[in-house]
């Protein structure tokens, strides 16, 4: 984990800027990166694509409670950004954007509702332990990417 702090002065004032980014790894060997410039899900496959990675790929409980974790430590800073956030899910038989079908769910209880017939993508939302709903593909959201460890070592 990374953390930057930043400190400006001007006018009498002294502004503290605190920044954390970081990768975390967890059981099942993906590694995850929350991404807070606003996308839609095709602009956010393509960022993690050109950083080597994907969109996340959330496969066990277990990654999801990391994501819980990451969420929980970002939000002390990003708090405009805690909530709904990409995954690589989508709806073409549910598959992941890394292109593995989907066998893992955790969708909230109303949850996929195909509102009005376009809802393709799926979000996480850490206001909601990170349960899952599904949304319109074009609106903007921060992100996460993900690689497994085998993948990251080989592009190292």
């Amino acid at each position: 984990m990374e953390a930057l702090l930043f400190i400006t002065a001007a006018a009498g004032k002294i502004n503290l800027c605190l920044r954390l980014s970081g990768v975390v790894s967890s059981p099942s060997s993906h590694e995850y990166r929350f991404v807070y410039e606003p996308m839609t899900w095709a602009d956010a496959q393509s960022y993690c694509r050109r950083m080597n990675s994907d969109l996340a790929t959330i496969a066990t409980m277990e990654d999801m409670k990391t994501l819980n974790k990451m969420a929980v430590m970002n939000n002390m800073v990003y708090t405009s950004y805690r909530t709904k956030v990409w995954t690589g899910l989508y709806r073409d038989g549910w598959k992941w954007s890394a292109g593995s079908r989907s066998s893992f769910s955790y969708w909230k209880s109303t949850e996929p509702n195909n509102s009005n017939g376009n809802e393709k993508c799926v979000l996480a939302t850490f206001d909601a332990l990170g349960k899952w709903e599904d949304w319109r593909c074009d609106v903007e959201k921060a992100f996460i990417c993900s690689s497994s460890e085998s993948s990251s070592a080989s592009s190292s």
